[in-house]
């Protein structure tokens, strides 16, 4: 399918930025190579990943996961059929103590909270278009996350910076549409890859990344600075 787009307000500087519907092309979420299938299912297809589809029991669904040992990775994804609801969902205080993987493709949430205490096993974290309210209750905070990508995350100025002070074993990022604050600060030994794409109203980034090997900056046209820091409280 083919999405289209609309233009809102930034909330953080007042700018129109472009925002997409919520229809997808199968298998555009990153590290997810199930996700052509995932439309067809709403139960898990291994026994530690997890598909829940959005619908009306979504919600039930998802609170039923709390304490669940087996989940290892979970999607949350949307059917075509319902592609245009605007209905949104919390996954709050849902404890997954060995969960690694967290994918959202087009299920908006209202409330998002990933913490060391609730999923402390959290390596990957992969949304796309997850949010429709312009203030969104969002708290991650995972130290051993090493990959994130976000797309068509507006806005994000007040949960990403958190996102990303704690993580720092970060090793990839990516962004499309990712609309935040004026600046971005990244530090990680083992961060190797960064990728912004159409970041409306970026100015600034601060990186500490030793071992960075990649970084693409596209069409941020607001980006001024890149301070490429000399120390950090983290270099060896």
């Amino acid at each position: 399918t083919t999405g289209t787009n609309m233009l809102n307000p930034c909330a953080s500087c007042g700018q129109e930025t472009t925002r997409r519907s919520s229809d997808t092309k199968e298998g555009e979420l990153q590290g997810s190579p199930e996700s052509s299938q995932a439309n067809a299912s709403s139960v898990p297809n291994q026994n530690d990943v997890v598909i829940l589809t959005m619908g009306p029991t979504l919600q039930d669904k998802i609170n039923a996961l709390h304490s669940n040992k087996d989940v290892r990775v979970l999607k949350l994804v949307c059917d075509e059929d319902i592609s245009d609801s605007e209905e949104s969902f919390s996954f709050d205080k849902i404890r997954l103590p060995n969960l690694e993987e967290f994918h959202c493709l087009n299920v908006y949430l209202d409330r998002l909270t990933l913490t060391k205490a609730l999923t402390p096993k959290l390596k990957v974290l992969c949304m796309d278009n997850p949010i429709i309210s312009y203030d969104p209750k969002f708290s991650i905070t995972c130290p051993t996350i090493k990959r994130v990508s976000l797309n068509y995350c507006a806005p994000g100025h007040a949960w990403v910076p958190k996102l990303l002070k704690a993580a720092t074993q970060l090793e990839e990022f990516s962004s499309y549409k990712l609309i935040v604050g004026s600046t971005l600060k990244f530090a990680s030994n083992e961060l190797r890859s960064l990728t912004i794409h159409r970041s409306d109203c970026l100015n600034n980034l601060e990186i500490w990344a030793p071992r960075l090997e990649l970084l693409n900056l596209q069409a941020c046209y607001d980006l001024n600075d890149i301070n490429f820091l000399s120390t950090h409280p983290l270099a060896m």
